[in-house]
């Protein structure tokens, strides 16, 4: 049994999140009960990210800012920019529209 799931009385097919990233952190206040999807969009940006923000990656070939979102596993085009700020930008309003409280922001 995972501590984080006792603590949180997690139904089956359910996930507990750790709002922090903390797996370690398992008060009641840093958890709580989502679906998978959910889960997944709390994370940090990747380790292979170039661009410092999420969502946001350099198109080469027109030297533009690419900001993509992901909803029901389907990649949405949000556009394309010349700042990579104003990119990440775009990225969190659409996050917050999208994914809600699960939503990790670029600009907190």
């Amino acid at each position: 049994m995972l501590m984080h799931r006792v603590i949180m009385d997690c139904p089956e097919g359910k996930e507990v999140d750790h709002k922090d990233f903390n797996t370690l952190n398992n008060q009641r206040s840093n958890l709580r009960v989502c679906s998978t999807s959910q889960n997944c969009q709390n994370r940090r940006k990747s380790a292979v990210n170039t661009s410092g923000y999420k969502g946001v990656v350099l198109d080469k070939r027109y030297n533009k800012w690419v900001t993509r979102i992901k909803k029901d596993r389907k990649m949405i085009y949000l556009g394309s920019f010349k700042d990579k700020e104003v990119a990440a930008l775009v990225y969190d309003n659409a996050a917050r529209q999208i994914h809600g409280e699960f939503a990790k922001l670029n600009f907190a």
